[in-house]
């Protein structure tokens, strides 16, 4: 089974119609690597981790996640290749925490996204982020909402090698 479908799919629950201020996501940055303004990545499916849940599966979201990340991260000048040679490799985790309260209960989805440079194995990049996880809208308002999420947390990638 692909592992990477249902990354994505644990990935986009945590930005199905999330507002910007439910979702946090942070990046973290390797200060003594210079990031080329265009480069290739792999993904590295036997490092990564997704979650076994089929209520993830379920809702077939694989054609709009794959679509969304690819397009995120092309539109920073990084392109997704089926082998090597490359320049990174990616390596995702996931994961879902089910909060049961008396008044209310909320699931939570966390993920994380590292990037190792292919030559060295040193891990370079990672973006994270969380948020409470909706489900019931559109492809369309999946799409938009993966994507706001997404640029927001690649909004500086590739990473300046200048202080601001």
């Amino acid at each position: 089974m692909c592992r990477f479908p249902a990354f994505l799919i644990s990935t986009a629950l945590l930005f199905l119609g999330c507002a910007s201020s439910d979702v946090g996501v942070s990046v973290t940055v390797d200060p003594l690597v210079r990031f080329p303004e265009q480069a290739t990545f792999l993904l590295d499916r036997e490092r990564s981790f997704v979650p076994n849940d089929p209520r993830l599966e379920a809702l077939e979201l694989d054609e709009v996640l794959e679509k969304t990340l690819t397009e995120a991260f092309k539109a920073h000048g990084y392109r997704l290749v089926s082998q090597p040679p490359v320049d990174y490799r990616m390596v995702y985790r996931s994961s879902v925490q089910e909060i049961i309260a008396a008044d209310a209960s909320r699931s939570i989805g966390s993920f994380w996204i590292d990037l190792f440079d292919a030559k060295t194995d040193r891990k370079v990049w990672t973006g994270a982020g969380h948020g409470p996880l909706y489900v019931g809208f559109s492809r369309e308002e999946r799409e938009a909402n993966i994507r706001e999420h997404l640029d927001r947390l690649l909004e500086s990638f590739p990473p300046s090698q200048r202080p601001e």
